[in-house]
């Protein structure tokens, strides 16, 4: 097949452009940068002034579109929330213009969003058929717009799934190296109540869950790219702690980390407990289901 990606130098772009070059497809990233061909990967200049990518994916089989600014950089000021929602806005507006301009399109679309949009209710199970929440944060309305933008390319008769990914745990970025980094030095312990909910992912699984969406035709909708057994902050901790034989025994209060992230301080102090309905009724199977297993891997301890 030949698979076209946005955001495929971020956390989960890099391992999945990698894995589907490595499984014989061609890969085109979509890139403000593009650069020479690299074996099975192409690039193809997208969001900037003059740039045309249409014309260098009239026979793409499938679209990933993982693009957008990152919610850990620095402080949620005014400026870095504006660029996290328009950044997500506009690439997906680009992303509809441009399969609207291709002869031949895409037979699938897999678009990203996150759990963010289920809100902070820790009182539901969510999965994929669980009606949203009405009001909700900063992250989730970000989710929900996004969403929203992507509509169009399923009213053009492609199959469209949302990618909503949970908390990705990888050494190479994102939240576990800083979710560790306490207990490297002793000092970990439960973070706010401890009883918000943390529906982990370890990356290998969702590089292979987009894999799946992609040849599984009766997927279509939201999707939740999480792991099956979702545990709250003070287990994730506790079992972070056993894995590395350190103490888990020095909280940090909400208004600590309120104090030290302002807004963003959501992102840990609150959290839905979310499941993987979908993937696991069309026959995904996980390599990591649970955390322990999931974190003797990433520490090098298997």
């Amino acid at each position: 097949m030949k698979i076209a990606i946005t955001g495929g130098t971020g956390l989960i772009g890099r391992p999945l452009v990698r894995a589907l070059a490595e499984a014989g497809h061609q890969v085109v990233v979509l890139t403000r940068n593009p650069r020479p061909r690299q074996g099975g990967i192409s690039f193809v200049e997208w969001m900037t002034p003059d740039s045309q990518p249409e014309t260098a994916l009239q026979d793409v089989d499938a679209f990933i579109h993982l693009a957008g600014a990152s919610i850990n950089d620095g402080r949620w000021t005014h400026k870095q929330k504006q660029a996290i929602l328009q950044s997500r806005l506009d690439g997906t507006k680009e992303l509809v213009r441009i399969i609207k301009n291709m002869k031949q399109k895409p037979s699938v679309v897999i678009s990203g969003s996150a759990i963010g949009i289920y809100g902070e209710d820790r009182s539901i199970t969510y999965s994929e058929s669980t009606p949203l929440p009405e009001r909700t944060n900063f992250l989730g309305n970000v989710c929900v717009l996004w969403e929203k933008e992507a509509a169009p390319i399923e009213e053009m008769g492609i199959r469209l799934a949302f990618m909503r990914t949970g908390v990705v745990l990888s050494n190479d970025g994102g939240a576990f190296p800083l979710m560790k980094l306490p207990y490297t030095f002793g000092v970990g312990g439960k973070i706010g109540s401890g009883k918000q909910w943390v529906p982990w992912v370890h990356l290998d699984d969702l590089v292979r869950l987009f894999v799946h969406v992609i040849e599984t035709p009766a997927i279509a909708g939201p999707v939740n790219g999480t792991a099956p057994t979702p545990v709250t902050m003070d287990e994730f901790g506790r079992t972070i702690a056993r894995v590395m034989h350190r103490p888990h025994w020095i909280p940090a209060p909400a208004p600590l980390m309120k104090l030290a992230l302002g807004e963003k301080s959501v992102i840990v102090l609150e959290g839905a407990k979310v499941v993987p309905t979908k993937a696991l009724n069309h026959g995904f199977k996980f390599r990591y289901e649970t955390l322990e297993p999931a974190l003797k891997q990433l520490l090098h301890l298997t």
